[in-house]
């Protein structure tokens, strides 16, 4: 026969691995819930960050060309139709390591030609040069006339819309040289700007470089005024 105190020894020692059973098994699932936590922390890190990077990846780069005019000469003028024959390089330089000239030429238009001739001078992965000569267009203006200054321009555009491709003037290089020399008229300042143009299809960045000639003085008087004094005689 077992003794009340045996009796209620067992009873706590069935308590006691009871109770260690439990702690063993909650210990057990805390462990297994802490793993399950960091995996799941570690993949979800992995596939945010992945994630991250198809965005970036898939975001449209925009190329952005440094470009610039130097006139070398300016040729005949004709006021009654607005056009003038302009001889000058032009030029696109690129920072853009995936820019190569070489490889893919940069696809540009004279928007005021009304017939240019391209002819590359120098082309390096991110710098392109060409000489251009040829008839261009433009609008007079003859209030002031006959001591009128017109503005000359030459007008350059991409085939890419500005989302993918803009332009920056290079105005520091960009001028007329010394001995640009334009009979009948004085040759005055130049300026580079970027504007931009819009169509049915998009908006694009276009480049003006603009020059302004301005009749001269006497030979205004002796073409317009002293034919009229000498009428008078």
């Amino acid at each position: 026969m077992f003794s009340n105190n045996n009796i209620a020894d067992q009873i706590r020692l069935g308590h006691l691995l009871k109770y260690q059973s439990l702690m063993r098994s909650l210990m057990m699932l805390l462990l297994l819930v802490s793993i399950a936590d960091i995996t799941f922390g570690r993949l979800f890190t992995q596939s945010f960050a992945q994630g991250d990077d198809d965005v970036i990846s898939s975001a449209p780069t925009i190329k952005q060309y440094t470009i610039g005019v130097y006139l070398i000469n300016v040729g005949k003028i004709d006021m009654q139709i607005g056009s003038y024959d302009l001889d000058f390089y032009y030029w696109l330089a690129s920072d853009d390591k995936e820019v190569d000239f070489v490889q893919n030429p940069p696809k540009v238009d004279f928007m005021n030609a009304l017939n240019a001739r391209i002819e590359p001078s120098r082309i390096e992965p991110n710098y392109y040069e060409a000489r251009v000569k040829g008839t261009f267009l433009k609008n007079m203006d003859f209030r002031n006339y006959p001591f009128d200054k017109q503005e000359v321009t030459v007008e350059i555009e991409g085939f890419e819309t500005i989302e993918n491709l803009t332009f920056v003037p290079d105005t520091a290089a960009s001028g007329f040289d010394s001995l640009v020399n334009v009979p009948g008229w004085t040759l005055g300042t130049s300026r580079s700007e970027v504007i931009i143009h819009d169509y049915p299809d998009g908006s694009y960045a276009r480049y003006i470089f603009t020059f302004t000639i301005e009749r001269a003085p006497l030979s205004s008087f002796l073409k317009t005024i002293f034919p009229i004094i000498s009428t008078w005689q």
